[in-house]
């Protein structure tokens, strides 16, 4: 059987097509007397970096002790820090590579809402799509149609583009608030 038909035969599991792909091309560029030995890739390895699988809240804490409630979207910085769209908890949250949770902007336990202010004083309105750019975290603020942007050294929320108004629903191009958003769900930066 050639390698062609081995590699449309539905009889060959995925880590036989490994195998031999590994063969064809561990062969490449010998002479064909020396024997090579073929590395098949390890499985992939998933575990827990921070919350509990099943239960939700609002607490910071280390890994498994701390909890989200529909976290939404990650990015990552340059120092490896994640933050997250902690979206019915209305925060941003930042986990540290050592798995460390702490909240950054926002505040759960106080009603959603529109201000711009440091930290625990600030508030979001389902946060969606994050980013990182700098020292800045960007977050697509849905239910406030507006476009965020966090200081992660200080910690202060200021608005980009959009405002929380009563033009929902429309979209209109312009600078800072002046802009408006119907529903911003995800970001990215180039």
């Amino acid at each position: 059987m050639n390698v062609a038909k081995m590699l449309r035969s539905s009889k060959f599991l995925l880590g036989t097509v490994f195998t031999v792909a590994g063969l064809l091309m561990s062969g490449c560029g010998s002479s064909g007397t020396e024997e090579t030995a073929v590395v098949v890739p390890a499985s992939p390895v998933m575990a827990l970096f921070a919350g509990n699988v099943g239960e939700y809240g609002n607490a910071d804490g280390t890994g498994s002790g701390a909890r989200f409630n529909y976290p939404n979207a990650v990015a990552a910085d340059s120092t490896g820090n994640v933050y997250v769209s902690d979206t019915y908890n209305n925060t941003i949250r930042k986990i540290t590579p050592a798995g460390v949770v702490t909240t950054l902007a926002g505040n759960a336990v106080q009603p959603s809402g529109y201000v711009n202010n440091i930290g625990a004083a600030a508030r979001f309105d389902e946060p969606r799509g994050i980013a990182t750019f700098g020292n800045y975290v960007y977050v697509a603020d849905s239910q406030n149609n507006a476009i965020r942007q966090i200081d992660i050294t200080t910690g202060e929320v200021t608005t980009l583009a959009g405002a929380d108004t009563v033009d929902i629903g429309t979209a209109t191009d312009g600078t800072g608030t002046a802009a408006r958003f119907d529903f911003p769900y995800a970001l990215a930066i180039n």
